[in-house]
């Protein structure tokens, strides 16, 4: 199969974290200074959410880096509506009407 960029992050930080739903869609925890949070495509690549983490960021200092996710997961059974967001020293939960998709052999 040929390879596909889904997402061009152009000269920003990409992402870190990655998890599909049920339909597909990918969950990217962007670590855009200029636009952190969790960046939600399609199989396309098609943008259909983005839930901002923190505020835009220009001077590109450490010291300066807030709210720029880390990773995103899932939740699993009961819990798998759930999305999980690490963000700086935070963690936080998302309830969505999605499902997420674990990995084959994820957790053995």
């Amino acid at each position: 199969m040929a390879r596909k960029t889904l997402v061009d992050f152009g000269r920003e930080n990409g992402c870190d974290g990655v998890r599909v739903d049920a339909a597909g869609n990918i969950y990217l925890a962007a670590r855009s200074l200029a636009r952190p949070g969790i960046l939600v495509v399609d199989p396309a690549g098609r943008e259909l959410a983005f839930i901002p983490t923190g505020p835009a960021n220009q001077s590109g200092l450490f010291e300066d880096w807030k709210g720029v996710p880390s990773n995103v997961e899932f939740g699993v059974g009961d819990d798998a509506h759930t999305l999980y967001v690490t963000v700086d020293k935070s963690l936080y939960r998302i309830r969505l009407k999605t499902r997420g998709v674990r990995p084959h052999g994820a957790g053995k």
